[in-house]
């Protein structure tokens, strides 16, 4: 037996933005790696051949416009929820953090890619 609680209707901005949410995090766990599991993502870090750092530095990259994009989404979340401060009160504080953390990692990983980029340099050059 099933039993249903009303609970009373939701804000029509509210409810949009749960559903947002939603959405962002259902699509974020429907993407998979770019560069296949976390085994093969670890045998790039250790990797010696130039593709081999090449693909890494394309993972970095792409980590790097990942973290942008969310960013990016999460500051929009945050100005939407500002309008919601009264039903919401912690969100656009979260979105922001999210924001701000994701704006820092995104310059670390393009480090990365350019450290892997150095890396198949030097493996291409002790291949000749």
């Amino acid at each position: 037996m099933i039993t249903r609680i009303a609970v009373g209707p939701m804000p029509r901005t509210a409810c949009g933005l749960f559903a947002y949410f939603f959405l962002i995090l259902g699509s974020a766990s429907a993407c998979s790696e770019p560069h296949g599991t976390p085994l093969q993502l670890e045998h790039l870090m250790h990797g010696d051949t130039p593709a081999e750092f090449e693909a890494l530095a394309s993972y970095y990259r792409t980590k790097a416009a990942d973290a942008r994009a969310l960013a990016q989404d999460h500051r929009a979340m945050a100005n939407r929820a500002g309008e919601q401060a009264d039903a919401l009160p912690n969100v656009k504080e979260h979105c922001y953090r999210i924001a701000e953390l994701n704006e820092e990692l995104a310059p670390r990983y393009e480090s990365l890619a350019k450290e892997a980029d150095a890396a198949a340099l030097l493996a291409r050059a002790s291949q000749d």
